[in-house]
């Protein structure tokens, strides 16, 4: 462990995800109607994460997606793209429901935008950028001040953070641990095939199609094998194979296409970080957000999380700076 405290970059985004289709919070309100189980679900499970490394924790950054990810459908105009079925049951309440998930969720972020900076935590959003994104860039930023970053995300797309500045990542759900080190004995293939892997296994948020005939065993055999995991690499790879065998259509001028589009989309470091988007980080950055004890019983009060009342490691939160 290092001998500095660890600054935690949570992907708020599917945390809160993980927390809309629990039965047992989708229902729960308050008296005056607001729909309150998923943010206090999301503020129970940051208790436990920020309870665990207590002594460890210097400051908590949970980061948001701000809507629609532009520069992703600049790419690829489908990108995200939800059939109007899918989009009228996200905005419906649904038989057994008492709220529509498009509820739960903006009541949601309402609630943690107050409600996380009284616990001295700080929330990161920013428009037309997902949380993946923002938590990419804050990373790097972070890293850039040499803090010791350990994000929290059970999201595979934040493992590029092991790759791109060397942090460890959590994942919450399966309570494991990646890392540069651990990466190949836990996936197979080496580090540096990320986003190879990704491009080429297709699937990314549903949407990219995988390159045919090529199944999750096929490439990491070929990641294993190759030495230069860019495009020209795998061209370079593909024409040392045999002649017509699957392997070998790597390199035809389509699949090409197809592959350089992936790596596109899936590489967080292609995403355009805008000199608006660094001051916005780095003001956060340089921004103190001190726990405040008054504010948070007024919030509880207010948003009837009795239960969080009695649950709360207060103190803990008070550390962070």
């Amino acid at each position: 462990m290092s001998k500095n405290k660890i600054t935690l970059v949570i992907d708020g985004d599917h945390l809160c995800h993980r927390h809309l289709y629990q039965p047992g919070l989708r229902k729960l309100s308050n008296s005056k109607g607001i729909p309150t189980g998923l943010a206090m679900g999301v503020l129970e499970q940051l208790n436990l994460m920020h309870l665990s490394t207590v002594d460890e924790v210097e400051s908590i950054y949970f980061v948001m997606g701000g809507g629609s990810c532009k520069w992703r459908r600049d790419i690829y105009p489908e990108y995200k793209f939800k059939d109007e079925k899918k989009k009228a049951e996200f905005k419906e309440v649904q038989p057994g429901d008492n709220f529509s998930s498009s509820d739960i969720l903006n009541a949601s972020r309402k609630i943690l935008k107050e409600f996380l900076p009284a616990l001295g935590v700080k929330y990161i959003e920013y428009p037309n950028y997902e949380a993946d994104e923002i938590g990419h860039f804050i990373s790097y930023r972070l890293n850039m001040i040499d803090k010791d970053i350990m994000a929290i995300s059970d999201d595979f797309d934040w493992a590029q953070l092991c790759l791109h500045i060397g942090c460890t990542v959590h994942r919450a759900i399966k309570d494991d641990f990646i890392s540069p080190m651990s990466f190949k004995a836990q996936f197979g293939y080496p580090l540096e095939g990320i986003i190879l892997y990704q491009a080429l296994i297709g699937g990314h948020d549903n949407l990219l199609k995988p390159l045919n005939g090529f199944g999750k065993k096929g490439i990491i055999s070929m990641l294993n094998e190759l030495k230069d995991f860019s495009p020209e690499g795998v061209e370079e790879w593909a024409l040392s194979q045999k002649p017509g065998s699957k392997k070998y259509k790597l390199a035809d001028i389509k699949v090409q296409q197809t592959l350089r589009m992936n790596i596109e989309l899936v590489d967080f470091t292609r995403a355009p970080l805008t000199e608006d988007i660094k001051k916005y980080i780095d003001s956060n950055i340089k921004r103190r957000e001190k726990a405040d004890e008054d504010r948070v019983n007024k919030l509880i009060g207010k948003y009837e999380f009795n239960r969080l009342r009695q649950n709360l490691h207060l103190a803990n939160f008070l550390k962070l700076r």
